[in-house]
């Protein structure tokens, strides 16, 4: 089981049960007394998992909200939500339920457009705007075009998925497994693809948009496309690397991160 850990989709050996869950969300316990909740969004393909090794530096301020996609995981038998914006209205029914303090929200890649969807729906529903909108790998939604990777055949999927990042090739080498995740990275893309960015909303909390300044994925028009989206404070930050440049500046981008969400809460109080 071991390969599973090393790809960038499906982290299936988790944390145990150290962690408690809601149907879409997992949390650690012990976190339910900090003075901000931050919820994370995985992408395409990844699951709450990405995000599991972020409690190492995370401050005990800052409660994180892993969200796991379906098909993988513990909800392994629930259904892909049928288009991008079913899975937005299933995931905020969810998280106006939880938010019950001041929140932020953070997403990478198909996560991104997720967090920004979210938001502008939850914030429809009467919930307060976040602290902090984060927005990695992901550009602006005006530059959101309609995709046909899920169309591909599982081979060709799987030489996307490795020209995406090339640790991926040891797990898709081998049938068994991939017959076991490609159907809900297949899932995924199709969502994400299909999704029509038509937001009509401007927003007003502040915005963060982080990026690896060699992913070919995003131009830069695109990650500073952002900024007409909030009319709070925008901020920007790149590290080096790809697609995945946050597994290999994991430290650094949550340390990023923290110190932009410790600003909100200290303006707080």
């Amino acid at each position: 089981m071991e390969p599973y850990r090393k790809s960038h989709f499906f982290g299936l050996k988790i944390l145990g049960k150290k962690y408690m869950d809601y149907s879409w969300f997992q949390f650690f316990p012990g976190m339910t007394e900090s003075k901000m909740q931050l919820f994370c969004f995985p992408h395409a393909g990844g699951d709450a998992s990405l995000f599991h090794p972020w409690v190492e530096f995370m401050p005990s301020d800052i409660s994180i909200y892993f969200c796991c996609f379906n098909k993988r995981l513990d909800r392994f038998q629930q259904v892909i939500p049928k288009n991008f914006s079913s899975l937005i209205h299933e995931l905020a029914d969810e998280m106006g339920a939880v938010i019950n303090r001041p929140w932020a929200i953070f997403g990478h890649s198909m996560g991104g457009a997720v967090a920004h969807e979210l938001v502008l729906e939850l914030f429809r529903r009467g919930v307060p705007q976040p602290s902090l909108l984060a927005i990695s790998g992901c550009g602006a939604p005006q530059f959101h075009k309609i995709g046909t990777l899920h169309q591909l055949s599982d081979e060709e999927l799987c030489q996307e998925l490795i020209r995406l990042d090339e640790s991926n090739a040891n797990i898709l080498s081998q049938p068994e497994i991939r017959k076991l995740i490609l159907p809900a990275i297949r899932a995924d893309y199709r969502l994400i693809e299909n999704y029509r960015s038509i937001p009509t909303d401007i927003l007003s909390c502040p915005l963060a948009v982080f990026w690896g300044t060699e992913d070919w994925e995003l131009t830069e028009e695109a990650v500073s496309g952002w900024k007409v989206w909030s009319k709070g404070e925008v901020h920007q930050r790149s590290f080096s690397g790809g697609h995945f440049y946050l597994n290999h500046h994991r430290e650094a981008v949550v340390s990023t991160l923290c110190e932009l969400l410790l600003s909100k809460i200290n303006r707080v109080l």
